[in-house]
């Protein structure tokens, strides 16, 4: 007659591994932010840390950024730089934005709990995104490209 102790013990030293974490109970749940909101525009605008699409994108983004990075660097200049470069243009805010609104969601309860501080921290980020997404373009499409303008740091001043 064994007990559910003892063979509980017995399981492990049979080197029988038991799930750490089960997610039966709560599997229809989205994994990140815990909230049942539908995931509409405005969610994926101001507070795409909520939404589990947008912290999909955001880790995309991540991956995008590591490739797309040395790429740029290597191909510039030539003239495959160029959609690298439009598409460092976009990856860019749209990624900065995605985690500031993670940064907000953080830390912007710890200044005040006023829902009002919160909506315009985030309406202030929305337009430093679209500004920073139009300046990108611009520099990319007028200007010399992203890539170039930060290897023109490097550069002495005589070679610019």
């Amino acid at each position: 007659f064994f007990s559910s102790r003892t063979m509980f013990f017995a399981a492990f030293r049979r080197g029988v591994q038991i799930p750490t974490a089960v997610r039966a109970f709560r599997a229809g749940k989205p994994a990140h932010g815990g909230t049942s909101e539908t995931e509409n525009l405005r969610t994926m605008l101001f507070k795409s840390d909520h939404s589990s699409a947008g912290m999909h994108i955001y880790h995309k983004l991540n991956f995008a950024l590591i490739g797309l990075g040395p790429a740029a660097l290597v191909l510039s200049p030539s003239a495959l730089n160029y959609p690298v470069d439009i598409a460092l243009g976009i990856i860019i805010p749209l990624h900065s934005h995605i985690g500031g609104n993670d940064v907000i969601t953080d830390y912007a309860h710890k200044i005040t709990k006023a829902k009002a501080f919160e909506n315009s921290l985030r309406i202030g980020l929305f337009g430093v995104t679209v500004v920073t997404f139009v300046g990108l373009l611009k520099l990319n499409l007028q200007g010399p490209g992203v890539t170039e303008t930060l290897k023109s740091f490097w550069r002495s001043k005589k070679s610019r």
